[in-house]
């Protein structure tokens, strides 16, 4: 384990894991508003406009260890912008969402070691993705609504201490492991050439788990801190977001590297 750790780190800074995930958490930023609006005019062909803000917005509130109540009137106010109506307005969202996923691709790429695509495939999969990306946004969507439901039908049997950490531990258990099946598909998918299920269950949980206990200390670093409201005053929250932002790429950057490593291992036997 001490030795995958050193390799996993040796590889983040040998590949300038700290300035991919930069420019990952740069395109992310920009890329969020677009992405956003698609959700929005992607579920509301199922339901109502207004429930479909709803529920995006408090999903999209749920991965932010900070500022939610900030958040979510920003969010709101963006889901709300009726700027996805037609078809032109819908492939403008599309190609500055895609943009993402080039970043994605040249990021995963890089720590791989691998060929990208050509510039035609690079988009046609770039768009493919963008929607599967939303498929799954609200697959995660009912899953939680169904935990939600199971929670609140269990509560009617009784409530108390031990009912409430259990509810806790599974709420925690269910975010890793929806987390973990995004960050896989991420890892699988994306690269041109295909890694094994077994190398990416490793690299996905890892990141997963690391998301987790970084949103926490994050959390904690802003309540007992406060230095981004302190230093940058109303632009506190933009800042501390961004930040995030940038947290949230530095763990994808170093669960993709734990997923090189551990290829790297499953194929030196062969090659010796």
């Amino acid at each position: 384990m001490a030795r995958l750790i050193r390799d996993v780190l040796r590889g983040f800074y040998r590949g300038d894991g700290f300035f991919l995930a930069a420019g990952l958490s740069f395109y992310v930023v920009i890329c969020v508003v677009p992405f956003i609006l698609l959700l929005v005019a992607g579920g509301g062909i199922l339901l109502s406009d207004e429930t479909v803000v709803e529920e995006v917005v408090t999903r999209l509130i749920e991965v932010l260890p900070v500022y939610q109540e900030n958040v979510e009137q920003i969010l709101g106010g963006v889901a709300r912008a009726k700027g996805t109506s037609g078809a032109l307005g819908t492939a403008i969202l599309l190609l500055f969402a895609t943009q993402l996923f080039a970043a994605t691709r040249f990021v995963l790429n890089r720590i791989f070691g691998m060929r990208g695509r050509t510039f035609l495939r690079g988009v046609l999969f770039d768009f493919v993705m963008i929607l599967v990306l939303i498929l799954l946004f609200f697959a995660a969507m009912g899953v939680t609504a169904v935990f939600a439901w199971m929670q609140s039908m269990l509560g009617i049997f009784g409530r108390g201490p031990l009912f409430g950490a259990l509810v806790a531990w599974a709420g925690l258990f269910l975010a890793i492991v929806l987390n973990a099946v995004l960050f896989g598909t991420v890892y699988r998918f994306v690269p041109i050439q295909r890694i094994p299920w077994s190398c990416l269950l490793a690299g996905s949980v890892t990141a997963a788990v690391l998301w987790e206990v970084a949103k926490q200390l994050f959390r904690l670093y802003i309540e007992r801190v406060g230095v981004y409201s302190a230093v940058y005053g109303s632009l506190g929250v933009t800042i501390a977001l961004i930040m995030w932002v940038y947290y949230s790429a530095v763990v994808f950057v170093i669960g993709a590297n734990v997923v090189c490593v551990l290829e790297e291992r499953r194929r030196r036997p062969a090659e010796v």
